[in-house]
């Protein structure tokens, strides 16, 4: 059976674009249980999407899996793609996974009619599984957490749990996409190509009321696991690589002790970690430091309290602060992640989030309006007081969450615009950004600086 894997999206924006990690997950879980497969990836194609489907069309595939986003324009995406796949191959079987088909499973299925399954949760072991039952023709797949229209009523079969040991997870091979990574496909600003991901662990110890999750808690791999294949990374000139776990510092011992066991490789590294604001000190800020981890990206999300307390981010503001300062301290970059528009959201908690960013000064911020994730608590209690505008699916609006002062999405994006030029046209933070980046950008790097900045400070 011959599986296509593919990213139907553009995951290059101006200032980075990284490999589909979780695809090579599960191609690389399947080529070891024995199936034919590739990874299909969009960025990887100078003509874009229609050359994508060309390429997976020409490659005839038994099935294409696609993930799938909660966000306007790659539902549309995937909307355009499942079309074209169907009318080009008709007897393919596609499957959509992903956290959008894991939150809204049988609405998946009903917004996509070219679509024949759904996979909810972690696939590690329940896609070679479906694949499998495929391969000796099951009639109606029994796979934990599939989705499917049985005489067109959904039967949802109840999910079972995520993977525990993530050491038994076979490590991403990235040959599967090797010729973009020798292209320089994949690539973040300021560091040196090709730009690669890692998870260390999966899963997030914290419940903040915006955040969507497939189970609760953490999920860690060894020390060890995680360390080598790191050293496979840098065996094939990758060293720019991105932890994107949800909270690498969940553990401090962990922490240090993959600190300690890459000092001991003697890896050259160029590091991003993402770390919440009470799960980080100095120890391991300077242990970090000492391996080359060069960034820190804190979810800050607001300066105000109170919003911060109806978010349950378990933060106080002067946690931000500390945070800020001791990573910047440590002579590290500190990426600050920030959103407007939370319930209990005034124009007064956005003045003091601006306050914040200019008096904190992290190294660069990410703003941005509230997105009411499905499955999220805030968009179940928003769809429960009637504040929810327009529901999620590929034909738009994308949801929002009326305020009492604003009932226009395009209201609260031009806050969080506002946040962004009040940050960057700070003297100190432009002059920094601009000491750290000229002498290490390339062509390509600058012109996605120069675009950034003509779209979200003077537009």
């Amino acid at each position: 059976m011959r599986v296509a894997l593919a990213y139907p999206y553009t995951k290059g924006v101006d200032h980075q674009c990284f490999p589909p990690l979780a695809l090579m997950y599960l191609g690389t879980s399947l080529r070891d249980r024995g199936t034919e497969v590739q990874i299909f990836d969009q960025d990887g194609f100078a003509g874009g999407r229609r050359e994508l489907l060309d390429r997976v069309v020409d490659y005839r595939p038994d099935l294409v899996g696609v993930p799938s986003f909660s966000e306007l324009p790659f539902l549309r995406g995937l909307r355009d793609f499942s079309r074209e796949i169907r009318a080009r191959l008709p007897r393919a079987t596609l499957l959509v996974g992903g956290p959008h088909a894991t939150a809204c499973p049988e609405e998946t299925l009903d917004q996509f009619p070219e679509v024949d399954l759904v996979l909810c949760g972690e696939a590690d072991d329940s896609l070679p599984e479906l694949v499998d039952q495929l391969r000796h023709n099951a009639a109606e797949p029994q796979v934990p957490g599939l989705c499917y229209h049985r005489n067109g009523d959904p039967v949802r079969i109840p999910p079972g749990r995520a993977p525990r040991d993530l050491d038994a997870i076979p490590i991403p091979d990235r040959r599967m996409l090797w010729d973009n990574y020798r292209r320089g496909v994949y690539w973040r600003v300021g560091r040196r190509p090709p730009a690669d991901m890692l998870i260390t662990s999966r899963g997030c110890p914290f419940r903040c009321n915006f955040c969507f999750k497939v189970e609760p808690g953490c999920r860690f791999r060894g020390a060890q696991n995680v360390v080598a294949e790191l050293c496979h990374l840098a065996s094939q000139g990758i060293t720019t690589v991105d932890f994107e776990d949800d909270l690498f510092t969940a553990r401090k011992d962990r922490c240090l002790e993959i600190c300690r066991q890459i000092r001991e490789a003697g890896l050259k590294l160029d590091l991003k970690v993402r770390s919440h604001v009470r799960t980080i000190d100095e120890e391991m800020l300077r242990e970090m430091k000492q391996v080359g981890v060069r960034a820190v990206v804190y979810g800050i999300e607001s300066g105000s309290q109170p919003v911060l307390d109806a978010m349950n981010k378990k933060a106080t503001v002067a946690d931000n602060y500390r945070a800020v300062r001791l990573t910047k301290k440590a002579g590290m970059m500190c990426f600050a992640d920030v959103f407007v528009g939370y319930p209990g959201e005034t124009r007064e908690t956005i003045a003091e989030t601006r306050k914040f960013l200019r008096t904190a000064r992290p190294t660069a911020v990410n703003v941005g309006a509230l997105i009411p994730y499905p499955g999220t608590h805030v968009y179940r209690e928003a769809r429960d007081h009637g504040t929810l505008l327009g529901a999620w699916g590929p034909d738009g609006p994308q949801p929002f969450v009326r305020l009492p002062w604003v009932d226009d999405p395009r209201v609260m994006w031009s806050c969080a615009t506002g946040l962004v030029r009040a940050f960057y046209t700070h003297p100190l933070v432009a002059l920094a950004i601009l000491r750290r980046i000229v002498f290490r950008a390339d062509a390509r790097q600058w012109r996605g600086v120069i675009r950034y900045a003509r779209r979200r400070l003077w537009h």
